[in-house]
Formats: C-alpha cells, structure tokens, sequence
C-alpha cells in the first residue's frame, strides 16, 4: 500500500500542479483578452469621434457649397444686367458720329461766312 500511496499522492500532486499551471494560462488568456476587449473599446471610441468629425466636416463643406452657389447665382444675374445695360449704351461709332453732328451745328465752333465773303471766294476761283 505504500507504493499507492505514493503513487496516489504523486497523481494528487500531478494533478495539482497541471491545475495550477491551467489556471495560470488561464488568467493570462484573461488578461490578454481584457487587453484586446480594451483596444477594441478604444479603437471604437476613436472611431465614433472620427465619424463625429468627418460628419462636422462634411455638413461645413455641404453649407459652404451652398453660399458659394448662391453667391455664384447673384453674380451670374448681376452679369446679366451689366450686359443689359451695356446693350442700351451708345457705341464708339455712334458717340463720335454725335460728336460730329454737334460740331456742325454748334454756333461758337463753327465758322459763319457772308454772303459777300463766299461770292469773294467764288470769284477768285473763277479767276485762277
């Protein structure tokens, strides 16, 4: 009976140790995996305040666009009302024309002859 003794006390101790040594790998596995599970928290938590200011982001950039259209829109009717008005106005040509029409008839530039002075003038040609 000794040797079963022995060799229960040796099974008793094997097992006991072989526990031990699982509970070991045990709590290590949970400590690993408590690890992973709080990378994983901050790994989401990152994420969560990415998405938050990728969706600030884009909800600025979207109201931007929009002023920026608007502001396009005023300054494509502003344009258009330039041309209209710059349709109504008298050209180069015309205003020189008028010019000249005005010069014609303007008393204090023009250069009134007598009647004597052109029959003068008319003579002498004939003369020559």
């Amino acid at each position: 009976m000794p040797d079963q003794k022995m060799t229960l006390k040796a099974i008793i101790t094997e097992l006991v140790e072989r526990t031990n040594s699982d509970n070991r790998r045990l709590r290590d596995l949970e400590k690993r995996v408590e690890n992973f599970a709080e990378r994983i928290d901050s790994m989401e938590e990152t994420l969560l305040k990415q998405r938050k200011d990728i969706d600030t982001a884009i909800h600025d950039v979207t109201s931007q666009l929009g002023q920026q259209a608007e502001r396009m829109e005023r300054l494509e009717k502003l344009v258009a009302e330039v041309i209209k008005q710059m349709k109504k106005m008298a050209t180069l040509t015309q205003v020189k024309e008028l010019e000249e029409k005005v010069d014609i008839y303007n008393p204090l530039k023009s250069s009134f002859i007598t009647k004597e002075e052109l029959e003068g003038i008319i003579e002498e040609r004939e003369r020559s």
